[in-house]
């Protein structure tokens, strides 16, 4: 049998995400929103074991994502209150950024699961 790289099993999973962030026809798009944070943060935590890095690709598929499950949810009303959360982590760790304690990958991944939960989680 053929061995497959690590690289295949990466785009499979981030083809999932894609294909998991696209509106459902029928409304049922609370699954989603528990299993789309899971999957990027396995993701993330395999690019981060990997290379010491956290793609761009897949925070903005991340936030983009995050950002149209609740807005289908909630309307323009709540999503001011995802938006706060999409952002805090970042004000909120950016004094741990500057003494090198945490990195901007893991800013934006904490800024990813914010959007997904809201600041009322």
């Amino acid at each position: 049998p053929k061995k497959l790289k690590a690289q295949n099993y990466i785009d499979f999973i981030y083809k999932s995400i894609v294909r998991l962030s696209h509106l459902n026809k029928t409304g049922e798009i609370h699954q989603y929103k528990s299993v789309l944070p899971v999957t990027i943060t396995l993701l993330a935590l395999f690019y981060d074991i990997k290379s010491y890095t956290i793609k761009n690709n897949l925070i903005v598929v991340g936030i983009i994502s995050g950002i149209c499950i609740n807005f289908y949810q909630v309307g323009f009303k709540g999503i001011y209150s995802y938006i706060i959360a999409l952002l805090l982590p970042t004000i909120i760790f950016i004094p741990l950024f500057l003494l090198k304690a945490l990195g901007a990958g893991d800013i934006k991944l904490f800024s990813v699961i914010g959007c997904y939960l809201g600041i009322f989680a």
